[in-house]
């Protein structure tokens, strides 16, 4: 199995950091974590602050709330006019230099694939890596809907092309409740990724 890259997909709110949080607990060290969103901010962040004195990376909600309109417009017009690949070119160089140092990057909103080179493809093929799509529960007992269009367009075509498939509800104790879901639901990815683990302490 090719475990240079994984890649986690799903629906917002769906859980993707919350995996990717385990993941950098459970095997610390080992991962490095990732977000194609952080380049569309850094993009960004100049003339944000420049034109409006906000960061691209407020905590702030109603400043985040001011600003998303413009983040989501320039992100969808930089990836139009590259067939989707804009913001992974930008970020591959990251990725490059964390697989030089021995980790598994992790990226956490892989979230397109309407081109052919978009970001499934640049995850699987031009990175050799695994994906990992996510389904969360709602209380009603049914999948959590698509926040917006382009989610419910891309979605499906993302988990046809996983290569691991996670479904959980929310958890009440993070700690507790998420290993066994993990450990249980991706078992062929975690026995590949604890074989890294032990080589990369090994080399510590």
């Amino acid at each position: 199995m090719d475990l240079r890259v994984i890649g986690i997909s799903g629906f917002a709110r769906s859980g993707k950091d919350t995996l990717a949080l385990y993941l950098l607990n459970k095997y610390e060290g080992l991962f490095e974590k990732f977000a194609l969103a952080d380049e569309l901010k850094l993009d960004l962040n100049n003339f944000l602050k420049q034109k409006t004195s906000i960061s691209a990376f407020t905590i702030d909600s109603i400043e985040k709330t001011l600003i998303r309109d413009l983040l989501v417009a320039y992100g969808k017009i930089k990836r139009h006019q590259t067939q989707g690949r804009y913001w992974t070119q930008l970020l591959q160089p990251k990725i490059d230099h964390s697989i030089k140092n021995g980790r598994i990057p992790l990226i956490t909103d892989i979230r397109y694939d309407e081109f052919p080179e978009d970001e499934v493809f640049w995850v699987q093929n031009l990175n050799k890596g695994q994906l990992i799509h996510i389904t969360r529960i709602g209380p009603n007992s049914t999948p959590i809907e698509a926040p917006n269009r382009d989610e419910a367009l891309n979605d499906p075509r993302i988990k046809s092309k996983a290569n691991f498939y996670l479904q959980w509800t929310t958890f009440l104790n993070k700690d507790k409740e998420i290993e066994p879901v993990v450990q249980n639901q991706l078992s062929g990815l975690i026995i590949e990724i604890e074989k890294r683990h032990n080589e990369f302490k090994r080399r510590e």
